[in-house]
């Protein structure tokens, strides 16, 4: 509530927009993320955006190397359509 209605709500004028803000908080800011696995998002490149186990930098930088350059649609919550 306080990232999304305190620190972005001044700034989201617009209630349908402010309650995509909320929504997208919900999933990204929530007590499982913590969690090892935590799935950001589901479809094509399933897996791909989640959380993984602490390690060092070298270890954070190889996961990122990982991702494609192009990120796929999912990773923004939408359909594999939005790519076209």
């Amino acid at each position: 509530f306080l990232t999304g209605q305190i620190n972005y709500g001044g700034r989201v004028t617009d209630d349908l927009d402010r309650r995509c803000l909320m929504t997208m908080l919900d999933r990204f800011m929530c007590p499982a993320v913590i969690e090892d696995g935590y799935q950001f998002s589901k479809g094509e490149g399933s897996g791909m955006y989640r959380t993984i186990e602490p390690g060092n930098r070298s270890y954070y930088m190889d996961h990122i190397r990982e991702w494609p350059l192009n990120p796929h649609p999912e990773v923004f919550g939408l359909h594999a359509n939005a790519d076209l």
